[in-house]
C-alpha cells in the first residue's frame, strides 16, 4: 500500500476508499500532534468522500467508517474548543450508527462506546 501523503497527492487517480482512508489517517496524525486546523481539513475530506460513497453510491458497508471520521472530527472540534460543532458531529455519527441498515459488527459497538464517552465529556462544556 502506498504512503498516505503520496496517495493524497494523486487523489484523482486512486480508489476513493483508499483516499478517504489516507485523509483519515493523516487527520488522526495531525490530531495527535495538536494541529487541529490540519486535522479538521483532513477529516472534512474523509467525510466528504465517505458521504459520497455511502449516500451517492450506496456503499452501506462504509457507514461505520463514515461514523468514525465524524467521531474523529468531533474530537478535533472539541480539542479546538468548538463545542457546538463537536456536538453536531457526535449527533450525526450517532444517527448513522443507529440506522437499521448500518452493519452490526464489533466496529459499530466500539464506535458507539467511544461516542458515549465523548458525548459525556462534551456535555460538561
Amino acid at each position: 500500500m502506498r504512503r498516505p501523503a503520496k496517495l493524497i497527492e494523486q487523489d484523482e487517480h486512486y480508489d476513493l476508499v483508499y483516499l478517504a482512508f489516507a485523509h483519515s489517517n493523516r487527520g488522526n496524525t495531525y490530531l495527535s500532534l495538536a494541529h487541529y486546523d490540519e486535522a479538521l481539513a483532513d477529516c472534512d475530506k474523509a467525510i466528504a468522500i465517505r458521504t459520497r460513497l455511502v449516500d451517492g453510491e450506496g456503499r452501506r458497508e462504509l457507514v461505520n467508517d463514515l461514523a468514525g471520521s465524524l467521531l474523529a472530527r468531533s474530537i478535533a472540534h472539541f480539542l479546538a474548543e468548538n463545542h457546538q460543532e463537536s456536538r453536531t458531529d457526535l449527533q450525526r455519527a450517532h444517527d448513522l450508527l443507529e440506522q437499521p441498515t448500518t452493519p452490526r459488527n464489533p466496529r459499530r459497538e466500539d464506535l458507539l462506546e467511544k461516542l458515549t464517552i465523548l458525548r459525556d465529556l462534551v456535555d460538561t462544556r
